[in-house]
């Protein structure tokens, strides 16, 4: 009562305050819808493209050769990991530095992840090339004939220098999620699936070998990656482009300290959700591998759809925290639970029923798998769902140390549950060993985490607002 007539227009000053954070959340949600859909556009393009190439490379290598070209395909994303987890680092100092204005302190972050990238390729590239004549891949990769492992490790050694070179080139993927501008970055990769698939068919019908495959297919998706940058720093945003005179060390190292939590929870899910393809050659065989890749495959565009409109949360999530808009995070992210289950629950009871019949006209009745596989399947995709819709809120709410520290633990009970399951249950028991770490660590564990920083945000935040009454 005492403060209204010192300031007669009080309601209206109140009015203007909020209305800002108001069009904060719808143009973060419109852009979210948009980089989602432009995500499921270019996904999909990716995921044809992966239909087309099943039957074709499946025809072309035969069941030893296919099992073992998904399983180079599952061991070479390993090397994505090499950057200690700094371009995703990268992605909360880019998108508090945008709610900030500050288009400075985001070139000198950028500049830093990408040279240090740049030198930590160099070094693997040395070191790898050192030690592959000693490797033994026949071993490594459990095939029949020598003939077939030199031709694994050659495959293997093309792949790793490609993805290699990929490292720098992962910060404009970063950089255009952290703007929530994902949906420009699409474009290239719907852009780089068109083009690996068109070296694909050139590779074939050319009669090319596995390490010529592997060379143009994956070689494909960098010069993707590297229009993307040319794109993003010399035309689009020309003024946070990464320049050698913007490196700063002790940005690297602070960079480099988060990102090793990040780089735990990424290597955490690779063990957690990759090695899937591993495990069941080395229980089963390569020819396993055949069965079981096109199944996971079929059931990986659950997680596919579903990633493409929760990809773009995380920096939303941070840039909203930066903003203070805590009621827009609880509200979108129990939308994103809701969304998330209902598809996956839906989708998932729709691929147990049809999958027999895709996979039987795909490759062929030989590879159809048992109906436990299948059902294992669906449940890995519903409970995956829910997982990763807590994962994407606490990255963007900063908060990934509990991940890392449970991601650990999670990656070695799923390994050895594979192992004791995959023994009782033959191969759905791998996929029901993932599930049940899922289940354990990334929804009980991690969802009360999850549950106690927005309890923190909510009394932090009202401790605030009482203090500057």
């Amino acid at each position: 009562r005492s403060a209204k007539p010192e300031n007669p227009n009080w309601s209206k000053i109140l009015i203007k305050e909020q209305k800002p954070v108001q069009n904060h959340g719808s143009n973060r949600s419109k852009r979210i819808a948009l980089t989602g859909f432009a995500t499921l556009g270019s996904k999909g393009i990716n995921v044809l493209a992966g239909f087309i190439s099943i039957p074709l490379t499946a025809g072309y290598l035969g069941a030893e050769r296919f099992g073992l070209w998904l399983t180079l395909s599952t061991f070479l994303l390993w090397v994505s990991l090499a950057d200690l987890g700094l371009a995703n680092s990268l992605t909360n100092v880019v998108a508090t530095a945008d709610a900030q204005e500050n288009p400075r302190h985001a070139q000198t972050a950028i500049s830093s992840a990408f040279w240090l990238m740049a030198i930590i390729g160099i070094v693997l590239a040395i070191i790898f090339g050192l030690c592959y004549p000693s490797i033994d891949w026949q071993q490594v990769f459990n095939v029949s004939s020598m003939s077939i492992a030199q031709e694994a490790g050659w495959a293997a050694l093309i792949g790793f220098m490609l993805f290699v070179l990929r490292l720098p080139f992962s910060v404009p993927s970063r950089v255009y999620t952290a703007y929530q501008e994902g949906y420009l970055y699409q474009l290239w990769v719907g852009f780089g699936s068109c083009l690996s698939l068109v070296a694909l068919s050139g590779c074939i019908y050319f009669k090319a070998s596995l390490p010529v495959l592997v060379g143009t297919f994956f070689g494909s998706s960098l010069l993707a990656d590297i229009l993307a940058a040319i794109h993003l720093f010399y035309w689009h945003r020309p003024m946070i482009k990464p320049v050698l005179g913007s490196f700063q060390w002790d940005r690297s190292i602070e960079l480099l300290k988060v990102g090793m939590q990040f780089w735990i929870m990424q290597i955490s899910a690779i063990v957690f959700l990759q090695t899937d393809l591993i495990m069941v050659a080395q229980l089963f065989g390569a020819k396993a591998v055949a069965t079981y890749g096109v199944a996971l495959k079929l059931f990986t565009i659950i997680g596919l759809v579903q990633a493409a409109f929760l990809g773009p949360l995380w920096s939303a999530y941070n840039e909203a925290l930066a903003r203070r808009d805590l009621a827009w995070i609880i509200k979108t992210f129990k939308n994103s639970v809701r969304t998330s289950l209902i598809w996956s629950i839906c989708s998932g009871g729709l691929l147990v029923g049809l999958s027999p019949w895709l996979i039987s006209h795909l490759i062929g009745v030989e590879s159809i798998p048992q109906i436990d596989l299948t059902i294992a399947m669906f449940f890995l995709a519903v409970f995956t769902a829910f997982g990763q819709c807590i994962g994407y809120l606490m990255n963007g709410l900063g908060k990934v140390s509990a991940q890392a520290i449970y991601g650990v633990v999670a990656a070695i009970t799923n390994l050895v549950l594979s192992v004791i399951l995959g023994k009782i249950f033959g191969l759905s028991g791998v996929t029901w060993a993932t599930t049940i770490a899922i289940v354990i660590f990334s929804i009980i564990l991690i969802g009360s985490k999850a549950i106690q920083e927005i309890s923190r945000l909510k009394r932090d935040f009202s401790n605030d607002e009482i203090r500057s009454v």
